[in-house]
């Protein structure tokens, strides 16, 4: 699989609080800063994050839970203002803590290297109070290494010949890792996460938006229970997770499916993806997992089996493909059914 994580923060606030008083920091989808805050982001009827003056520490990172050898991400940013010295906008990790980032200096020109050193800079500059859409490839390699940084969806800058420690050490990718207080304000939209293997989206995606669709009628499968009056999909139609309603299953394969809201009125839109996006936790003692489903027509796929815990976390899954086996258009993802099956 190629795209592994999607997020365009329209559906959570991370400074909403759990029913236990505490702030949900996201779910632990991925982790993001205490301070991030959710505000209007890149386009009308959506949402970014963000990220402080004066804040320290990491913006947001997405653990990808096993080492790649190529990472490729991406990110819009808007800066209030630039940087008076050089910081971090994007950032891959290693699993020996190393990063190799995309950095923005006082002028607006932008580097990419290992740390907060950057091996080389771009001849152009982006500005600030503008959104741009920046995107990091990083791939391993003893001597043939690459770090490769695009702008708007054109290169600036390309370092081959780099040597990036092989055998499958990159980890995680994500958002501004600040090693001392972020003298500008930041806010970032519509981040992806891929790892350039298989035939689909293995190289960059290039600016793309991320929609957040939600449930709007009942599926083809009903077989958990509503915590109260109502349908199944009205217990899981907020736009934000309230936790005043949900629904629970207590067998071993019970499936819940739902219609959704089809996408938002676009010019011939490109669909890469579905992720598959689910708030959920286990209530009893021993293991839980919960897998996410897709259907099409009367074909359906799952994903893979993703454990729960006692606490309240999103768990997501990629479909490149609808349960048919056809890459997704339009007129598929709005008659496909999404939902979740209990492992």
């Amino acid at each position: 699989m190629a795209l592994l994580f999607v997020d365009g923060f329209d559906h959570f606030d991370p400074q909403a609080l759990k029913p236990d008083g505490v702030p949900n920091y996201g779910y632990a989808k991925a982790q993001y800063a205490p301070q991030c805050e959710r505000v209007p982001g890149r386009r009308s009827v959506s949402s970014a994050l963000r990220f402080p003056a004066n804040t320290q520490g990491v913006a947001m990172v997405r653990e990808i839970g096993y080492g790649v050898s190529r990472i490729i991400l991406g990110c819009a940013f808007r800066l209030d203002l630039l940087p008076p010295d050089r910081f971090p906008l994007l950032f891959v990790r290693t699993a020996g803590n190393q990063r190799y980032e995309v950095s923005v200096n006082a002028i607006g020109l932008l580097g990419i290297g290992q740390g907060g050193f950057p091996s080389g800079q771009s001849l152009r500059a982006i500005s600030a109070q503008t959104w741009n859409h920046l995107e990091l490839k990083v791939v391993e390699g003893n001597g043939t290494g690459l770090l490769e940084l695009r702008v708007n969806s054109q290169t600036w800058l390309t370092l081959s010949g780099q040597s990036i420690p092989t055998g499958g050490n990159l980890v995680a990718g994500g958002v501004c890792w600040a090693d001392q207080p972020y003298p500008v304000e930041l806010l970032f939209d519509d981040f992806y996460l891929a790892d350039g293997s298989g035939t689909r989206n293995n190289d960059y995606l290039g600016d793309v938006r991320i929609d957040a669709l939600h449930p709007t009628g009942a599926g083809s499968f009903s077989q958990w229970t509503p915590s109260g009056a109502g349908q199944n999909w009205e217990m899981v139609d907020e736009p934000l997770p309230d936790h005043s309603d949900y629904v629970t299953a207590a067998n071993t394969g019970d499936r819940d499916s739902y219609a959704f809201e089809p996408l938002p009125a676009m010019n011939t839109p490109t669909v890469l993806g579905v992720q598959v996006t689910a708030l959920a936790k286990k209530t009893d003692a021993g293991a839980g997992t919960l897998k996410a489903l897709t259907q099409s027509g009367a074909t359906v796929a799952t994903g893979a089996a993703q454990a729960l815990t006692t606490d309240p976390t999103y768990l997501t899954t990629v479909f490149e493909q609808t349960a048919a086996g056809v890459d997704w258009a339009e007129t598929e993802l709005n008659a496909a059914e999404f939902g979740v099956e209990k492992g």
